[in-house]
């Protein structure tokens, strides 16, 4: 497990938790969690900032950093080595500071199994914007592609292997819930679909259609998202595992009565 800063923040505050980053502490107790050798420095300026706005003060900022101390997290050895090619590479095509893009390059080696969100990103899978995403209880943010003109269309997929026994509750929560997506620029449509049954599991995916990458990326960004996606934690116990995002650009159209687009 990959560790970001801005999620261990969150639970030293506990105004800035989501459902997502609060059980995060008992995954990274119990399995540990790996971080460029950036990340002590970056836990202690975000407490020292936090207590020169007012938001604790010196004991309780001594108390917080001896909790993150604490925490079982191994400091990767090759952040530096990577820093000139790979870091350099990643931080030119998504637009990112040195120091995002040092947690992107962890994040997206085959090592890292699973990663944590920072404040631009999402768990994922294998890695950040080149390989599969998958979900924590929401579809995950991409990190904006600067090298693409996000001018394809867009399908964004979730899919979710639903214990058997737990189709009907896992339908009525889908089709009774507000997704917040009237109005959102850039949506088209969405479908609920619902797949082959196996030995242990249900198939469902989500599919959503979007006229960009750039105005799905937007969504996930926004407050409608947040609103959307609240309460998706407390459905876990219906699923397998974690939902596995699956993102694609339209290539080509075809419908009928029209030429091939």
């Amino acid at each position: 497990m990959s560790s970001t800063i801005s999620v261990a923040l969150t639970w030293c505050f506990e105004e800035e938790r989501t459902p997502a980053t609060a059980q995060l502490p008992e995954e990274v107790g119990e399995a540990g969690a790996v971080a460029p050798v950036i990340w002590p420095l970056e836990a202690l300026n975000g407490l020292l900032v936090a207590e020169r706005r007012g938001r604790l003060d010196a004991e309780r900022r001594r108390r917080l950093a001896g909790f993150l101390s604490e925490l079982p997290i191994k400091l990767d050895d090759e952040t530096a080595d990577r820093a000139w090619a790979e870091t350099s590479r990643l931080a030119e095509r998504f637009d990112l500071s040195s120091y995002d893009a040092a947690y992107l390059e962890l994040a997206q080696r085959p090592t890292a199994a699973a990663c944590i969100t920072r404040s631009r990103f999402a768990r994922c899978s294998c890695c950040f914007g080149a390989c599969g995403f998958r979900e924590v209880d929401a579809p995950v943010e991409l990190p904006p592609d600067k090298s693409r003109d996000n001018k394809l269309m867009f399908i964004a997929m979730n899919r979710f292997k639903v214990v058997p026994g737990s189709q009907v509750e896992f339908e009525r929560v889908w089709t009774t819930r507000d997704s917040h997506l009237d109005g959102i620029p850039g949506f088209i449509a969405f479908h609920l679909l619902r797949g082959p049954e196996r030995d242990d599991h249900v198939l469902y995916s989500s599919h959503t259609l979007w006229r960009s990458r750039g105005d799905f990326e937007a969504w996930t960004r926004s407050e409608a998202f947040r609103l959307a996606h609240r309460d998706a934690g407390s459905n876990r116990p219906l699923y397998l595992g974690h939902p596995e995002f699956e993102g694609f650009e339209v290539i080509q159209t075809v419908e009928p009565g029209s030429a091939h687009r």
